[in-house]
């Protein structure tokens, strides 16, 4: 039976992948103790998941939920905002931004003025919402209570 020709290629990043989830695992172990490297760790995991945009809300999720442990509530509201600000772009991006008509986006950026240096969603997952944007937080209704939080 054949695979296809990607086959390869998969397999290969797969077990990138999974390697740096071991790497990630053992630093993590090794930093338990520093809060500021957990922090910078679980941001590190975050970004190099561009390519999932469900990783990186997971990665984000985790990361306020780190913050509000350790009592860094602007920190983890700042998390909570990032999500919100990949929310909104994908649903403008994929024409439901009729849906957001009274949301003023300005608002965003006026209290977490560091997303304008956050990378975007990739236009390559935009051009495949139904594979990239599989978790539930990905609607209005998501968004909504994402700020509701």
């Amino acid at each position: 039976e054949s695979f296809g020709p990607n086959i390869a290629a998969q397999i290969i990043d797969l077990f990138g992948r999974l390697l740096t989830i071991i790497q990630n695992s053992k630093k993590t172990a090794e930093n338990a103790y520093d809060a500021e490297m957990l922090a910078d760790i679980y941001y590190a995991l975050m970004t190099s998941n561009l390519n999932s945009p469900d990783l990186r809300v997971a990665w984000l999720e985790t990361l306020s939920l780190f913050h509000e442990k350790q009592e860094n509530w602007e920190e983890a509201a700042q998390c909570k905002l990032f999500i919100a600000s990949l929310i909104a772009q994908y649903l403008v991006k994929c024409n439901h931004e009729k849906l957001l008509d009274s949301f003023n986006f300005n608002s965003l950026i006026s209290v977490a003025p560091n997303l304008l240096n956050e990378p975007e969603l990739s236009e390559e997952n935009l051009r495949r919402p139904e594979e990239a944007f599989q978790s539930e937080i990905w609607t209005v209704n998501g968004f909504i209570s994402l700020l509701n939080e």
